[in-house]
């Protein structure tokens, strides 16, 4: 596994992750804030990121129709449920509102499974795929009730 920091001081520190075994990779407990900005792993399966939003860390969901992060609910449910899924670098000291587009894409094997937790009206884990539509991120994300 290399990992290597991506030198971007702009926004946090991100991680460059190049593995031709790695296959999981947990960074639940990591800094908040701590983003990953490119994947060279064939064999990723699964990555486990801390809360999604402001206080996590890893991947946030891009809003290709605004530039913004998605957030759950969707604001547009109708309009952004058929969007794609896609991955950016969670860009550290983030507020809501946040500009997202200027980020490149994080792209991932395929069928390889991206989670948070996230506490919203309800407490749920979140888990998306590149192949995913947001729509299926919010149906297929179980409910996690205290």
């Amino acid at each position: 596994l290399a990992v290597r920091d991506d030198g971007s001081r702009e926004y946090g520190s991100g991680l460059e992750l190049q593995s031709p075994s790695l296959e999981q990779l947990d960074i639940s407990r990591a800094s908040k804030g701590l983003g990953i900005s490119s994947v060279d792993c064939p064999k990723l399966q699964r990555i486990v990121c801390g809360h999604y939003g402001c206080y996590g860390n890893g991947l946030l969901l891009l809003d290709e129709h605004n530039g913004h992060c998605v957030y759950f609910p969707l604001d547009e449910p109708q309009t952004q449920a058929q969007s794609a899924c896609i991955f950016v670098r969670h860009p550290g000291d983030m507020s809501y509102g946040v500009v997202l587009r200027h980020q490149q894409p994080v792209f991932l094997p395929d069928g390889c499974e991206v989670s948070w937790e996230f506490q919203g009206r309800e407490f749920r884990q979140l888990r998306a795929t590149m192949g995913s539509c947001l729509g299926q991120v919010v149906a297929e994300s179980p409910s996690r009730n205290p």
